[in-house]
């Protein structure tokens, strides 16, 4: 199979779990901080939401809630930077990171299976997959699609070195 085949076969692929999520999630950007910890953490987290330098000092070098999570509040930082507290902007940056799990872990199946149309399938499974939701749809839970993210690309950069 050539190259040009693999790549443009990838596109589509692609094109095609950006559509899916995009559809399956696109009410998600209507909605506000959900009253469970959105608030709390985002908003009103001074970590987040204070004065942008020391914030982000506080994140890497203080546990925050009782938890030393820097890599989530960065990001929640960085939201906070450019959507202040504008709910859609920090959902649509979720649905962005789910997308992307779901775009390295085409590249993952793929791998493992040698198979495009595995991968693919896997791949729309994952994006369309009512457990992923939560993670989307709640602001906090961004965590879970960071994790996700920088795990998978782990297994990506073992599997390609291997």
């Amino acid at each position: 199979m050539s190259t040009e085949r693999t790549t443009g076969r990838t596109l589509l692929v692609a094109l095609l779990l950006l559509a899916a999520a995009f559809v399956a999630y696109f009410p998600v950007l209507g909605s506000g901080f959900l009253a469970w910890d959105d608030p709390e953490t985002v908003v009103g987290n001074p970590a987040v939401a204070g004065a942008p330098a020391a914030g982000l000092l506080t994140i890497w070098t203080e546990p925050v809630f009782l938890t030393y999570l820097p890599v989530w509040f960065t990001s929640l930082w960085i939201d906070n930077l450019f959507f202040g507290e504008w709910a859609p902007g920090y959902h649509a940056v979720n649905l962005l990171l789910h997308f992307l799990n779901a775009l390295v872990l085409l590249f993952v199946v793929r791998r493992l299976s040698k198979s495009d149309f595995i991968a693919g399938a896997a791949a729309v499974l994952f994006v369309l997959h009512p457990a992923a939701t939560e993670s989307v749809a709640w602001i906090s839970e961004r965590k879970g699609l960071l994790a996700f993210l920088f795990s998978s690309l782990a297994i990506l950069s073992f599997l390609r070195a291997v």
